[in-house]
């Protein structure tokens, strides 16, 4: 296959010192982070920032880029349950595949 990888890799566990959506609003866009505060559940609105988080990563690392060249609220992600993952920057969309190890 040629093609690029992106990978990361967060621990579950990982400790934040603020809010999920304190965190949401300074790095992810607009749109990600209304689709984490329409979650109700602080469990489940944490398990899908850190899955949006480590798929803006892996998508940053399979361009190449560090996260200064390409911030992580430059960009969007959309889970589509039928049609996977939407990566979405100035109207160009990108589809990505994501492998989920549970």
């Amino acid at each position: 296959m040629d093609a690029n990888i992106g990978i990361d890799i967060e621990e579950k566990k990982r400790k934040k010192t603020k809010s999920i959506l304190s965190l949401a609003r300074r790095f992810f866009t607009p749109s990600e982070t209304d689709y984490l505060a329409e979650i109700s559940d602080s469990y489940a609105q944490e398990k899908e920032f850190f899955k949006l988080w480590t798929l803006k990563e892996a998508y940053v690392k399979a361009l190449g880029l560090g996260l200064s060249s390409a911030p992580l609220n430059g960009f969007s992600i959309k889970l589509e349950t039928s049609k996977g993952i939407r990566v979405s920057k100035n109207s160009k969309s990108f589809l990505l595949i994501c492998l989920d190890s549970r």
